[in-house]
């Protein structure tokens, strides 16, 4: 039966460089080996460890090839694993042990375990997979370091669920794994989200009795931190150390990443001088975590002691870091400093990436300074560097906010040109730029443009659109978008909503207004406070007080207070009364602070006499309110002097809390009367420690 290998021929020998494979292919049609050659000779093409280059290697396998007898299939495999920690010619050693087949030598273990190994490293794990079938076949018993091939093969071409499923069958097979084999698996789940898992792993692992290390842990630890368990990641930091396992670079850097992300800088200095007494010294990674996470904070100054730190260090900052401190001065709107920096960076030789143009370019658009903006962007082309997405949608952005649309529709239209895709981002900016200048024809021809490409409008840019048409007037076609967006199947937002809303009020149609409403809580888009405030002011406008009371009472049921309409802050309080009264009719009590607000516009105004009215009707409800509380608190006297006693006792949250006691020791169900529980000292006793000391028992009822 033809060999997996030979079956395999038409992949495998286009894995081989042109002159490898002359090479081979002349050395099989030469003469063999002249019988007279030295020992001397024969010990050089025999000694793996005396290859050169690849073309020593290959010579000698072609001696070897052609020696009578020929060599044992060890001295082949020695030769084969030679080539592959070379690290580039896995393709060679597959063309090579085809070869060796060809002249009746059988493959072991050895030789095909290497073939794996190769096969794997070119990311063609199915062929690897068709070695290890051909092994089994063999009769060979794979080791853990074949398997451990495979699995690893698996991860790096992402199939970790199948890795995962292979690594069972290793341990089923009888085959003990290695602290390589799990960790591979640990960091396989921990890539594709599965932290818990890994942990999981990690626990198995210790109680097979194999010990992780420190790669391991690192693993781990990274991945917790990712997943901003920060907390969890520091319980395994501190059982790594419990176990003598020494922490190094990689774990520390992790660590304080991940404290740095949380804003806990106490922690994190306290890692960092942990490190530094261990002669663990910070490497770049460790600066630029710590620049960047103070710049983003905007403690500047701070970053720059960093920044300071790493060069009495040694340590040379790089684009990252020269970037994050650009961000930022950015932040702080310092564009000056920034620039300074960014000149800095290029004098010492470190070559800006567009990231970091991008950090100037979106500076000088927030300081208005567009035209500098369009200066760098420019710049950044002559230096080679291809602007993504970002350069354009940065740029087009800071020209949009300033009306400047003709430039930002040139840049548009570059960025066809040069093979940059516009985003939802890019189109929602142009929409925006046309309905602020109340171009709304050409804002809605872009918008059926965008909609017959590849992207599909979300719901901000509908929200652009009917916003836009709706301060324009157009409610028509304001409302045409609005069913639009159903039939796209998106459903509309609060603002979208209130937006429609809104502007029904204004045209007086408001039982429309009310139905729109209403279908917010239908649509899972429950009204705000502000879309509260909307109708109730749409309402009141058309004298329509009966049903603004009653949203009114809605709005106060949902805890949104009275209603803010605006009119005290408009001085007209007189309007702002007028609600007050629709309030007080329709028996929906204003707040004191609502009155206090007209009180204050009244005197604005300089009515001092209506101020002091409302006033004296907040006082007048102030003392009723009072009595009631007087009332009220000479019959609870008892149960208060109770309460505080039980205010400091551990037991009090069982008394506080009758459904916490179901039924008495006995099992009896306790009594209830009229809502409230009661608790007979025959049903129930409760021993306090603190009640004990002062002499006090217990009440028997509560």
């Amino acid at each position: 039966m033809m060999s997996t290998l030979l079956l395999l021929s038409p992949t495998t020998s286009s894995l081989l460089s042109s002159n490898h494979s002359s090479s081979i292919s002349s050395s099989s049609t030469s003469t063999s080996t002249s019988s007279s050659s030295s020992s001397r000779d024969k010990h050089k093409y025999d000694d793996a460890s005396s290859f050169r280059n690849i073309d020593d290697a290959l010579d000698s396998f072609n001696h070897m090839l052609h020696r009578e007898p020929l060599p044992c299939i060890i001295q082949f495999t020695k030769l084969l694993s030679a080539i592959v920690k070379m690290g580039q010619y896995y393709g060679a050693v597959i063309s090579l042990s085809k070869q060796m087949e060809l002249a009746g030598l059988s493959p072991d273990i050895y030789t095909l375990s290497i073939l794996i190994d190769c096969f794997s490293h070119l990311q063609r794990v199915d062929l690897a997979f068709s070695v290890f079938s051909k092994m089994i076949k063999l009769g060979l018993q794979p080791d853990a370091v074949t398997f451990n091939t495979l699995i690893n093969g698996l991860c790096k071409v992402g199939k970790f669920a199948q890795a995962v499923e292979f690594f069972d069958d290793f341990e089923a097979s009888g085959c003990q794994p290695t602290v390589y084999t799990y960790t591979t698996i640990i960091n396989g789940l921990c890539k594709i989200g599965e932290t818990a898992a890994a942990a999981g792993l990690f626990k198995k692992m210790e109680e097979a009795g194999c010990q992780p290390n420190v790669v391991t842990y690192n693993i781990l630890i990274d991945s917790l931190c990712k997943d901003k368990l920060v907390n969890e990641a520091l319980d395994i930091f501190s059982y790594m150390k419990a176990k003598r396992i020494s922490p190094d670079i990689f774990t520390y850097n992790s660590l304080i990443q991940g404290l740095c992300n949380f804003r806990r800088w106490k922690e994190a200095s306290a890692l960092l001088n942990e490190m530094r007494s261990l002669n663990i010294m910070p490497n770049i990674f460790t600066f630029n975590v710590l620049v960047d996470a103070i710049c983003k904070e905007g403690k500047v100054s701070e970053a720059q002691g960093v920044f300071k730190t790493m060069n009495e260090m040694g340590v040379e900052p790089d684009v990252v870091t020269y970037s994050s401190l650009m961000y930022g001065y950015s932040l702080r709107m310092e564009i000056v400093e920034a620039r300074k920096l960014f000149e800095a960076m290029i004098t010492k030789g470190c070559k800006p990436d567009v990231f970091s143009y991008n950090i100037l370019i979106k500076g000088y658009c927030k300081a208005k300074r567009i035209d500098e903006a369009k200066q760098l962007f420019n710049e950044m082309i002559r230096q080679g560097l291809t602007p993504d997405n970002v350069n354009y949608n940065t740029l087009i952005h800071g020209l949009c906010q300033l009306g400047r649309l003709r430039e930002a529709q040139d840049l548009f239209k570059n960025m066809h040109s040069n093979g940059n895709l516009p985003d939802l981002f890019t189109y929602s900016m142009l929409l925006d730029g046309f309905c602020k200048e109340g171009y709304l024809g050409k804002a809605f021809r872009l918008f059926r443009v965008m909609q017959s490409t590849y992207l599909k409008p979300d719901i901000a840019m509908y929200n652009i659109l009917i916003d836009a048409m709706c301060k324009f007037g157009n409610l028509k076609d304001a409302r045409k978008l609005f069913s639009e967006l159903f039939v796209q199947g998106l459903l509309p937002n609060v603002q979208i909503y209130t937006t429609i809303i809104n502007n029904l009020c204004k045209e007086g149609l408001l039982d429309e207004a009310l139905e729109a409403f209403r279908n917010m809580e239908v649509d899972g888009c429950p009204p705000d406070e502000f879309s509260y405030n909307v109708i109730i002011r749409g309402f009141l406008q058309h004298k329509d007080e009966s049903r603004a009371a009653q949203l009114i009472g809605e709005m106060r049921d949902r805890d949104f207070g009275d209603p803010d309409l605006g009119f005290a802050e408009a001085k007209q309080p007189w309007k702002a009364e007028e609600i007050l009264q629709v309030m007080t009719e329709f028996e929906v009590q204003p707040e004191k602070s609502t009155m206090l607000l007209v009180t204050e516009a009244w005197r604005a105004a300089g009515m001092t006499e209506e101020a002091s009215r409302i006033l004296g009707t907040i006082n007048k409800k102030e003392m009723i309110s009072q009595k009631e509380t007087g009332k009220s608190n000479s019959s609870r006297k008892h149960r208060e002097t109770v309460s505080k006693a039980n205010s400091r006792c551990p037991c009090s949250n069982i008394l506080q809390s009758p459904s916490t006691v179901t039924s008495d020791h006995k099992g009896s169900p306790a009594t209830h009367r009229k809502g409230r529980m009661v608790l007979r000292d025959d049903d129930f006793s409760v021993e306090c420690p603190w009640l004990a000391t002062r002499n006090m028992s217990l009440p028997h009822s509560c």
